[in-house]
């Protein structure tokens, strides 16, 4: 059976549809890291340890936007809207759905203007 890219999902920012740059849409589910150490019982037994550093476990959430009055409105309703922003992607052809609560703009980002101009959103918040 084959499969298909997704290559043009669907942003929903509490309840709106966002205008985004094609491509530039990235996620992580969960940032902790896993650090892994080794154990020995000496000669040459060897085992790891594993385990999770969920002291920066967030979720992630970044795309691009082109400077429009309305963007430009949108960062300041999401920079206002701290821990309360819930962002959706989906797929047109279903085979993507997530929904990540609890949501905040890292920062408001530095704004250019211009055809080619883009401005890179960063959200950071509950892990899903």
């Amino acid at each position: 059976m084959a499969e298909k890219i997704i290559s043009n999902p669907q942003v929903i920012i509490n309840d709106e549809l966002i205008l985004f740059v094609p491509n530039s849409l990235k996620y992580i589910k969960n940032t902790a890291k896993t650090n892994v150490k080794s154990l020995t019982g000496g000669g040459n037994s060897v085992i790891t340890v594993h385990s999770k550093d969920i002291s920066e476990a967030t979720g992630k959430v970044t795309f691009s936007i082109k400077a429009t009055s309305r963007s430009i409105e949108l960062l300041d309703i999401w920079a206002n809207n701290t821990a309360e922003n819930v962002i959706e992607i989906s797929s047109s052809n279903g085979d993507i759905a997530l929904a990540f609560t609890g949501m905040s703009l890292e920062e408001i980002p530095d704004l250019e203007f211009g055809a080619d101009a883009e401005i890179e959103v960063t959200f950071l918040g509950d892990v899903i």
